[in-house]
């Protein structure tokens, strides 16, 4: 019994002291370093807008008259005006216009020199598709300040996707050399108008020339911005860059009776170029007058004068790119230089011809 319980003892010592040893941890298995991988270089988002763009839209008596005979004396029936551009419209994802006269329901339509055109005008553009409006022209002021207020207040009851550009509710215009700073601008011009379209937001800017002598009515709630207030479109554009993928100018201006593009015209198109930067849809004077001066003046002198113009601003524009995105990759630096040639060679082609 004795020699028994000795060897439990034992046995039971050991096996404390088998587990109170260390045993020794197995090494980690060694793992390989994984190889560094490239930064996937961004891919541009290439998104297509189709734009229209169409003026003036001038409503002489002639015209609601017949659409107030075509709605049997009670109202108007613009839609005769447009029927025949239905197709043509629905084309674009954006169709913009100059309504060069001022729409209201509540002043009476009335003819040169001082317009006045029915609501049911706006409202037939409307269903036609265009969903842009600039005011900015040489009849803004054909009916002071009280045409002011009542089309500003008809275009504020229309559909929500509407957007007007052109009137200006601050446009007391600040001396270049005060200190500026960027949330002020925003707020000095609220009526920088903004449109988004398939992801795409754009600014739209409207400015005149002129407004047939009428000076600026002192009591009107909202006001032109005149092309010779260089300073303050310049600032205007470079602030609605700043907000937006693409920036649509409007300037209003031209000779009575004359196609030829002026000297003045086209200082004021470069000084908008600059005031933006690439990627800028402006100058719609231009685009739109293309096909006008086009139609009027078919020589081969003037079409070729067009063109070389056109191939000068697509120079400009690959410069000022190359210029102001100095990070963009080679492959994008070789197609503007490419495309920059390719302008460059065309001009001098068509200079051929002049």
């Amino acid at each position: 019994m004795r020699l028994r319980a000795r060897l439990a003892a034992l046995t039971l010592a050991l096996g404390l002291l088998a587990g109170c040893a260390s045993i020794p941890a197995a090494a980690p298995a060694a793992t390989a370093t994984p190889e560094p991988t490239a930064t996937p270089e961004p891919q541009p988002v290439v998104t297509e807008l189709r734009f229209s763009a169409t003026g003036d839209n001038l409503i002489h008596s002639s015209i609601y008259k017949q659409a107030n005979r075509r709605a049997g004396g009670n109202g108007y029936d613009f839609g005769y005006c447009y029927q025949n551009m239905l197709d043509f419209y629905q084309q674009f994802d954006i169709n913009w216009i100059n309504q060069e006269t001022l729409i209201s329901d509540t002043l009476e339509p009335s003819d040169y020199p001082a317009f006045s055109t029915p609501g049911e005008m706006g409202h037939t553009l409307y269903d036609i598709g265009f969903r842009v409006f600039s005011m900015s022209n040489n009849h803004t002021y054909d009916r002071g300040a009280a045409g002011i207020a009542a089309t500003r207040a008809y275009w504020a009851a229309m559909p929500d996707d509407v957007v007007t550009c052109g009137l200006y509710t601050d446009a007391e215009h600040h001396p270049a050399d005060q200190p500026r700073s960027y949330d002020t601008e925003i707020a000095e011009y609220p009526e920088i108008a903004y449109q988004e379209v398939n992801g795409v937001r754009i600014a739209y800017l409207a400015y005149t020339e002129h407004t047939n002598g009428i000076p600026t009515p002192s009591s009107a709630e909202a006001t032109v911005i005149y092309t010779s207030q260089t300073d303050v479109m310049e600032r205007q554009i470079r602030l609605a860059r700043q907000q937006a993928d693409l920036v649509v100018v409007s300037d209003h201006w031209g000779v009575e009776d004359s196609h030829l593009v002026t000297d003045a015209q086209r200082a004021l198109e470069s000084m908008g170029s600059q005031a933006s930067t690439p990627g800028v849809v402006g100058r719609l004077c231009m685009d739109v007058g293309v096909q006008l001066k086009a139609r009027t003046d078919p020589s081969n002198r003037h079409l070729a004068q067009m063109l070389a113009q056109g191939c000068c601003l697509g120079v400009t524009g690959c410069v000022m790119a190359r210029r102001d995105n100095p990070a963009a990759s080679e492959n994008a630096q070789r197609l503007a230089r490419e495309l920059e040639q390719f302008e460059q060679n065309a001009a001098d082609r068509w200079r051929e011809f002049l």
